[in-house]
């Protein structure tokens, strides 16, 4: 599958060693950007949430032309609106 491969060789842009997710917390994802800061829609609750500009991916390109975050469940154990990586899509 072409997000699995994209998915499992992904690095945090921030902590190069550390492993974005995995296909359970990556997906395509809608965004909106306010006041020059760019927001995802998180899959589970339809939140949209911050994406820290460290977290935004530069040097590699995305599989498929679209916008892609990996973030944990809410109420899961990492604190409320966590991403691990977002990858800014090409399509317009």
């Amino acid at each position: 599958m072409l997000h699995e491969r994209f998915y499992s060789t992904w690095r945090m842009p921030d902590h190069p060693n550390q492993s974005c997710c995995n296909m359970a917390d990556c997906y395509p994802t809608e965004i909106k950007s306010i006041g020059g800061q760019i927001y995802a829609r998180r899959r589970e609750d339809g939140k949209f949430i911050l994406v820290p500009p460290e977290k935004v991916e530069h040097n590699r390109d995305n599989p498929d032309g679209r916008n892609h975050l990996c973030a944990p469940p809410p109420s899961g154990y990492d604190p409320a609106d966590t991403v691990f990586c977002f990858a800014l899509g090409g399509a317009t």
